[in-house]
C-alpha cells in the first residue's frame, strides 16, 4: 500500500519522533514520498534519522526536549501534527522485571511522551490547531504476559491523548493513538516463531501489518479535523465490547 501523490502542498510541517526506528522511519519516508508536506522534521536516538531536519538527542532528558523545541523555534518552525512513535521494551516477568527496566521503559514510552504533549500543547494554543498522534499498543489493552512495563506505558498513552482531547478540544487541538498491531521490525523478530505465529492467528487477515499500510493510515488520521481521543486498532484484530 503506497501514499499517493498529492494534488499540492501546502504549508503543514510533520514533526515524528521515534524516527531511528521501524515504524518512524516508515512514516518519514511515507511522508517524503508524498510531498504533501512542507517540512518533515524527524527525531531520532538510537542512530541519525531520516528528515529535513533531523535531531539526534535522548528523549529521556527534560533538558534536551527543551533544547530541541527551542532549536524549532528559532527555526520558526511549528509541527501542524506530531507522530510520537519513539518506544522501548525491557520485556521479563513482573517479578524479574527490575526497577530500573520500569523506569526506563516509563521513561521513554510515557514520561517523554507526556513532556512533548505539554511543549506542543503551549505551541498550538494560540494557533488553535494542532494534532498529536501516539503510538500505542494492543498489550496496554490486553496486558499479554511478560510485559508489565511496556504494557502500563502503552496503557498510560490512551489516558494521555484522552485528558489532552478533553483539555484542549475546544482550542482544536487533538490528540488520538493507534495501535498498529504486529509488523515486522527487529522487536518483532526477536519474538518466539510460536509466539509470532499466535499474534497473526488473531488478525482476521491472518497476517502481520505491513509498515507502509501502517504509516499510510497514520498519515491520513494527521490530516483529519474531526476526530480526538480515540484509538485506533488497525491490525485487524478485533477487540472484544468493541
Amino acid at each position: 500500500m503506497s501514499t499517493p501523490a498529492p494534488s499540492h502542498v501546502d504549508d503543514s510541517r510533520l514533526l515524528v519522533f521515534g524516527a531511528s526506528g521501524s515504524l518512524g522511519t516508515a512514516v518519514v519516508e511515507a511522508a517524503q514520498r508524498a510531498g504533501a508536506w512542507k517540512t518533515v522534521v524527524g527525531c531520532g536516538c538510537d542512530r541519525e534519522p531520516p528528515g529535513d531536519p533531523a535531531f539526534r538527542f535522548d528523549l529521556r532528558s527534560a533538558k534536551a526536549r527543551r533544547e530541541f523545541f527551542a532549536e524549532l523555534d528559532r527555526r520558526e518552525i511549528v509541527p501542524d501534527a506530531c507522530v510520537y512513535a519513539a518506544g522501548l521494551t525491557r520485556d521479563a516477568l513482573l517479578a524479574r522485571t527490575s526497577l530500573e527496566a520500569w523506569n526506563d521503559v516509563i521513561a521513554v514510552n510515557l514520561t517523554a511522551a507526556f513532556g512533548v504533549a505539554q511543549e506542543l500543547a503551549k505551541r498550538w494554543l494560540s494557533r488553535r490547531r494542532g494534532h498529536l498522534i501516539l503510538i500505542g499498543s494492543h498489550s496496554a489493552a490486553f496486558g499479554r504476559a511478560g510485559q508489565t512495563a511496556y504494557a502500563a506505558s502503552k496503557a498510560g498513552l490512551v489516558g494521555l491523548a484522552q485528558s489532552f482531547a478533553r483539555e484542549y478540544g475546544r482550542r482544536s487541538l487533538q490528540c488520538n493513538v493507534v495501535l498498529p498491531g504486529l509488523f515486522d521490525s527487529p522487536m518483532t523478530r526477536a519474538l518466539d516463531p510460536k509466539v509470532r505465529a499466535a499474534l497473526e492467528s488473531q488478525n482476521a487477515l491472518g497476517r502481520a501489518s505491513e509498515l507502509a499500510e501502517i504509516a499510510a493510515f497514520i498519515l491520513h488520521l494527521a490530516r483529519m479535523r474531526g476526530v480526538s481521543g480515540q484509538s485506533f486498532a488497525i491490525d485487524s484484530r478485533i477487540l472484544p465490547g468493541v
